[in-house]
């Protein structure tokens, strides 16, 4: 569940998959949608609250990963229980791509 929280997103999930011969799972919040989209979370008027930068849709998590030459096979819910945003620990929806090597990325 590190992705939404790195500055460059895509970097991140390439240094993952470069360790990655066969498969790659890729578990965060997602927001449902087949749009390859990410919205930018920090506020300019709160510096001092970033919790994550980014929220992304499953198409931008797809299209990322088909990038390195991965195809999405599945899409696993889960609703572990954590603490966010100094909020008590409650249960949270959650998202898993299970995604299979197809090719070497180029």
């Amino acid at each position: 569940m590190v992705v939404g929280h790195l500055r460059d997103m895509f970097e991140g999930v390439h240094q993952g998959a470069l360790r990655c011969r066969q498969a790659i799972i890729v578990t965060t919040m997602f927001e449902i949608d087949d749009t390859p989209r990410a919205t930018f979370i920090p506020s300019a008027d709160r510096p001092d609250r970033i919790q994550a930068w980014w929220l992304q849709t499953t198409g931008l998590m797809r299209a990322m990963l088909g990038t390195l030459g991965f195809e999405v096979v599945d899409l696993v819910e889960s609703r572990p229980t954590f603490a966010a945003d100094g909020e008590l620990p409650a249960e949270r929806l959650c998202h898993a791509l299970v995604a299979k090597r197809v090719r070497r990325p180029g």
